[in-house]
Formats: structure tokens, sequence, C-alpha cells
């Protein structure tokens, strides 16, 4: 449940002002610790297990989620696909249901 609401909400209100900006890798660090601890607490994952296991893919034994970083970095790339189109719509759709 809480997965999903990160999803829906946070997520978009977090990586919508990084896609036009420079955001530092800091800051990125900063934000994906948060998120992080967020899961950590509503799932009950210990701090003695890493982080790795939440963004680790599905099939290796992780919860598969996606790093901040790399959702921002993807919708940037799918906007910069979309330019040399020149249609106003977007027809790319996000991999994370964005």
């Amino acid at each position: 449940m809480v997965i999903q609401i990160l999803k829906i909400v946070m997520y978009k209100q977090i990586t919508y002002p990084a896609q036009f900006a420079q955001y530092l890798p800091k800051e990125y660090t900063t934000i994906q610790k948060w998120i992080d601890s967020v899961i950590r607490k509503h799932t009950r994952i210990t701090n003695r297990v890493g982080s790795d296991l939440i963004h680790t893919h599905e099939q290796m034994g992780g919860m598969g989620e996606a790093r901040v970083e790399d959702i921002v970095n993807t919708e940037k790339l799918l906007m910069l696909l979309q330019m040399p189109n020149g249609s106003k719509k977007m027809q790319l759709k996000s991999h994370w249901g964005l």
C-alpha cells in the first residue's frame, strides 16, 4: 500500500522539479534515503538489510523498485526523444506508469 502511494503521489511530486532542474548526485541521495526509510518503516525491513533489497530485481529476490535518479533520467530521455517528432502531445509513456 505504501509503495503504491509513493508511486502515485510522491514520485510525481519529487521527480517533476528534477526533470527541469539540474540536481546534484547528493540531492538524489538525500531524496532516495528518505524514500527508502519510508519503505523500510512500512514494510518492516530492518536496518541490517541493505537498501539493495528494495532496488534489486524481483526475480533476484528483491522488491524491484526503481531509484529516483533512474526515474528522472528516464523521464528526461522520453522528453528528448519526443522533441524531434515536433508533436505537442507526449506519445511515449513512462516505464513506471507515471
